[in-house]
C-alpha cells in the first residue's frame, strides 16, 4: 500500500511560490468530512499539454501544474464530498503519468484553510489546503 505523499507543493495569496511542504503519511480506512476521492483505475483524456491567460499568480499556478502534469499524463477520475463546504470553495483534479506517479491538484477558493481527506484506493492522507491556494499532491502508486 500507500505509505507517504512524494511530494507536496502548494502556491498561495498568502506568498508561497511552488513551495515544497512536509509530506503526510496514509492511512488504512474509510474517511469522512471533506474527501477527495481518486481513481487512479480509471483513466480519462490524455493530456496535450496546459495554457491559460497570465496574471502574476496564474503564472506561478501554470509553473506548479508544468512541475508535475506533462504531455502523455492521463486525466483519472476524481470525486468530491464536500461536507461543511460550499460546491465552489474545493475543486480537484488527478493526473497519473507514465512512472505510476499520481498528481492530484486542489484549489482551495476560500479565505479560510480547509481540512480534507485525499482517498486513493482503500487509504487515506489528512490534508490541510491553505486559504486561496493550489497545492499539488504527488504519489507513487
Amino acid at each position: 500500500g500507500l505509505l507517504s505523499t512524494r511530494e507536496i507543493y502548494v502556491t498561495s495569496e498568502s506568498g508561497d511560490k511552488i513551495a515544497l511542504q512536509e509530506n503526510v503519511s496514509f492511512a488504512r480506512g474509510n474517511p469522512e468530512g471533506t474527501v477527495i476521492r481518486i481513481d487512479p483505475d480509471i483513466k480519462k483524456q490524455t493530456l496535450d499539454g496546459i495554457g491559460s491567460s497570465f496574471t502574476e499568480s496564474s503564472a506561478f499556478d501554470l509553473a506548479q501544474f508544468s512541475r508535475t502534469i506533462r504531455p502523455g499524463d492521463r486525466a483519472v477520475q476524481t470525486y468530491r464530498t464536500l461536507e461543511g463546504n460550499g460546491e465552489d470553495d474545493l475543486h480537484a483534479c488527478a493526473t497519473i503519468n507514465g512512472d505510476n506517479v499520481l498528481s492530484v491538484q486542489l484549489l482551495n477558493t476560500t479565505r479560510n484553510d480547509i481540512s480534507c481527506k485525499l482517498q486513493i484506493r482503500e487509504q487515506f492522507a489528512e490534508l490541510k489546503i491553505a486559504a486561496n491556494s493550489v497545492q499539488t499532491i504527488r504519489v507513487q502508486l
